[in-house]
């Protein structure tokens, strides 16, 4: 289940972005690292961030994401 979490390419030609922006090594879609703490953990990061940042369309943009990401895991699970 937690691969499935993961916002990694679904096919050859999905060339991203893919992970948390500015964090692309980072690519869970639920736990990553705060952006201004290396340290401390952040819940759903890359919308976090977005919201910091008060960017409402980046915000909407990974919260679909996001939510795609968990419906197919959710998919994938009871199969």
């Amino acid at each position: 289940f937690e691969t499935h979490l993961l916002d990694l390419p679904t096919s050859p030609a999905d060339r991203g972005p893919h992970g948390v922006p500015g964090r692309e090594q980072f690519k869970h879609t639920i736990f990553g690292p705060q952006a201004w703490s290396g340290y401390d953990e952040a819940y759903f990061p890359a919308i976090r961030d977005a919201l910091d940042a008060k960017n409402w369309t980046g915000a909407q943009i990974h919260l679909d994401k996001a939510a795609s990401i968990l419906t197919l895991a959710s998919e994938r699970l009871v199969e």
